[in-house]
């Protein structure tokens, strides 16, 4: 994140405003504080970060999808502040928003973007390429994207054109439709005192899906999103130098992630101000656990035909990756696969590199075990799901 810019923020996106409201709730549960909704197409992009606004803030997504409407599939590429700013779209879809170091490990994480990106047939796609972007990712994008078109000495970010949705507000602020509601409700309540009892004979608005389907898709489906091994680095920021205390390992339960510690020397008064934020200390015989707590996440809009790009990919990029197919399974929402993740040997930075590769919108992390040592040891499952439709029979009943 810059001051100006909110790049690497938690974002989500859906085209129901039922959805987004339940974003915000969930944005405010994990400490967010302030957001930016706006609209592309029939599709709601919503954006919350948690720093202090000193200064004005936009998403960055936002403004550069405004500022190329026209071009319905694309990726820009620009230079700002030491890093490479990546934004892909396909149509209404936001599919990648992030912010890479311009060096060997930024660009094998940009060539992993690149390599996901695949064309839906609607018109050519473009890569948008913004002056004093360094040749060796035009390089990159030439290698790459050799059936896109590439759009040259394009706009920079500060010559983008501000929009007034994509600027950040308050948590506490209501996005437009939450305000356009509450304006009617106000003028309905007019209108029926001024009508007395003509209003008690107004019809009711109908909800255009059954109740049975609006409580299944209300069901979040088990397990945490991938944007957790992305989060890693920061919430075991000084694990392996915390004076007194030694880190073992973590596990995560259900949506609650926890890491034992053990003291070498240390007493328990002086763990805590060595930890960084969001961790619940909480002490058990001869060693502490650390809690951080999760949010189960809404499945949203998924398209689950196919099979995983990133099934193929896994050994081209982590060849020390050692994947297994689990056996699936059902529930009364949902249908999976699943599939195990090992790696004997790896770090933080190794695990974010690897949420860049499972970008599947329907994914979900329902098992993750670290143990600490030289190297890592990591063990890791994840579920695809899709949801059960409803049946005529369910309908009916």
């Amino acid at each position: 994140m810059s001051d100006f810019w909110l790049i690497n923020g938690w974002r989500q996106q859906s085209r129901s405003t039922r959805e987004i409201d339940t974003y915000l709730r969930r944005a405010r549960e994990r400490g967010f504080s302030h957001y930016a909704v706006g609209r592309q197409g029939r599709c709601y992009w919503l954006v919350c970060g948690n720093s202090a606004l000193t200064a004005p803030q936009y998403d960055i997504a936002l403004v550069v999808r405004r500022t190329f409407a026209s071009l319905h599939q694309a990726i820009y590429l620009a230079p700002w502040q030491g890093q490479i700013i990546c934004i892909a779209w396909q149509g209404e879809r936001l599919r990648h928003c992030l912010a890479c170091r311009h060096d060997a490990e930024g660009l094998h994480q940009l060539q992993l973007v690149l390599q996901q990106l695949s064309c839906d047939g609607k018109g050519q796609p473009t890569a948008v390429i913004a002056k004093q972007t360094p040749e060796d990712l035009i390089v990159l994008c030439r290698t790459q994207l050799c059936q896109w078109r590439l759009l040259l000495q394009q706009k920079e970010l500060r010559e983008l054109q501000l929009l007034r949705s994509a600027r950040l507000k308050s948590l506490a602020q209501r996005p437009p439709w939450q305000q356009r509601q509450r304006a009617l409700a106000a003028s309905l309540i007019l209108l029926s005192a001024a009508a007395a009892g003509g209003w008690l004979f107004w019809p009711q608005p109908q909800t255009s899906l059954p109740p049975e389907q609006l409580n299944r898709q209300a069901v979040p489906p088990a397990g945490v999103t991938i944007e957790i091994l992305q989060e890693l680095p920061q919430l075991f920021a000084g694990f392996r130098h915390l004076a007194g205390w030694q880190w073992r390992s973590a596990q995560l339960q259900g949506t609650r992630l926890q890491a034992v510690v053990v003291p070498s020397y240390g007493r328990s008064e002086e763990l805590t101000p060595q930890l960084p934020a969001g961790w619940i200390v909480q002490e058990q015989r001869q060693q502490v656990v650390l809690t951080h707590t999760r949010v189960t996440e809404p499945l949203g809009d998924t398209d689950p035909s196919g099979t995983p790009e990133w099934l193929s990919q896994g050994a081209l990029y982590f060849p020390e990756l050692n994947l297994q197919s689990g056996a699936g399974g059902q529930d009364s929402s949902y249908r999976w696969q699943q599939w195990q993740l090992r790696l004997a040997n790896t770090d933080f930075t190794e695990l974010s590199r690897l949420a860049a590769l499972l970008q599947q919108a329907n994914l979900r992390i329902t098992s993750l075990k670290l143990q600490n040592g030289k190297k890592l040891h990591m063990e890791l499952t994840v579920r695809a799901y899709e949801p059960i439709p409803i049946t005529q029979g369910e309908r009916t009943s």
